[in-house]
């Protein structure tokens, strides 16, 4: 019987830090595990997990028709070699070009669908364009996952989907016992936002609300973690990072692959962000280990809080009211603040817990052998 499972997304990166769960699953329950990104950066440690990891050829940020078509034919190519008898899809290149090729080599699918990004924000061509691509993709799969119930029904409405074969997932979900409550920190508070630095994600708010606060509280601090993306045309440049820390306004943390460490010496987690979110993973991490959350009511961002009880609920793009929320979490009493990221750990164990994620995958993939 075959027993060959491709995991596929648009970095080695994401296969490792978000997917490292469900592949040691598989592996421990005795499914070969194929893993395929457009990078080598994490093939070792997906190695020392059981993968055999393969490159893709994918220009992850062009929009470029000729690119994409050179995607779906590098997926055929590596599905002949492999001949898989199941494709978990992550990430919107994947889950259309690789969902196209498994269709032709005639293998199961099943997409996960974790936001809408920049794409789905504003209007236009692309966008267009991008639906349809979504609307012919989505009929070859066995099953699509949904991170949050906005996009699961902005996808029923358009029509791009049948409704037989689509459910929600709690997130990525966020592995409980890695990110285990620690004491959150004494006064006077630290914040950090982790994000890859993009403008949709709230960067260049984050930093001038962070001005303002800061000379109001001159011993509160700021923080940024995360990957620079110089070839995405959102991208936040080192050079603006660079002068937001000679002014003082906040420190850029570079990147980790220890979020867990980082995350506990700080007070709060800020993510601004009006991108069209999964249900961000930086909030799951914070919650887990116990940080109140700072985030916008936005689609996926406010499904890892409650507001006012594991942290606050600000306005999309608007600063003023970030920074009233900054300040509101700074004038709480610091056993209020304590209190709210115990609720916080409580309330991801509960609902985010990555077990949840792995076990819903397990019946679909067991429920299409």
């Amino acid at each position: 019987m075959n027993n060959k499972i491709v995991l596929t997304a648009n970095t080695s990166w994401y296969l490792y830090n978000f997917r490292k769960g469900t592949i040691k699953a598989l592996i421990d329950t005795g499914y070969k595990v194929y893993t395929v990104a457009p990078d080598f950066k994490y093939a070792e440690k997906l190695s020392e997990l059981g993968t055999i990891h393969s490159f893709i050829y994918m220009d992850i940020h062009s929009r470029n028709p000729f690119k994409d078509i050179a995607t779906f034919f590098s997926y055929i190519k590596q599905y002949k070699t492999i001949q898989p008898y199941l494709v978990l899809n992550f990430t919107p290149k994947p889950n259309i070009y690789s969902t196209l090729a498994a269709a032709i080599m005639r293998r199961q699918v099943i997409n996960n669908i974790s936001g809408l990004g920049n794409v789905f924000v504003s209007a236009g061509i692309t966008n267009r364009i991008v639906k349809l691509l979504y609307k012919i993709s989505q009929r070859f799969a066995n099953h699509i996952f949904f991170q949050n119930n906005d996009d699961m029904e902005f996808f029923l409405k358009k029509k791009m989907i049948d409704s037989s074969k689509v459910s929600q997932l709690p997130g990525s979900g966020v592995d409980v016992h890695q990110f285990a409550f620690s004491e959150l920190p004494e006064e006077p508070d630290k914040f950090i936002l982790i994000s890859r630095m993009i403008k949709e994600k709230g960067i260049e708010l984050y930093a001038l609300a962070a001005e303002k606060v800061r000379k109001i509280y001159t011993n509160v601090e700021f923080a940024l973690i995360g990957d620079i993306e110089p070839n995405n045309p959102s991208g936040i440049s080192i050079d603006l990072i660079h002068e937001w820390e000679q002014k003082g306004i906040l420190k850029y943390l570079g990147h980790t692959d220890n979020m867990a460490h980082v995350i506990q010496h700080y007070t709060a987690v800020v993510l601004p962000s009006y991108y069209r979110e999964g249900i961000p993973r930086s909030l799951l991490e914070a919650g887990a280990l116990g940080r109140p959350v700072i985030t916008t009511d936005n689609i996926g961002c406010r499904d890892a809080v409650v507001d006012g009880v594991t942290g606050f609920l600000c306005q999309p793009k608007d600063v003023d009211s970030l920074i009233d929320t900054i300040m509101r979490y700074i004038r709480l009493p610091y056993h209020e603040k304590e209190k709210m990221g115990k609720a916080g750990r409580a309330y991801i164990k509960q609902n985010f817990d990555e077990k949840i994620v792995i076990d819903k995958y397990f019946e679909k993939i067991q429920g299409n052998r």
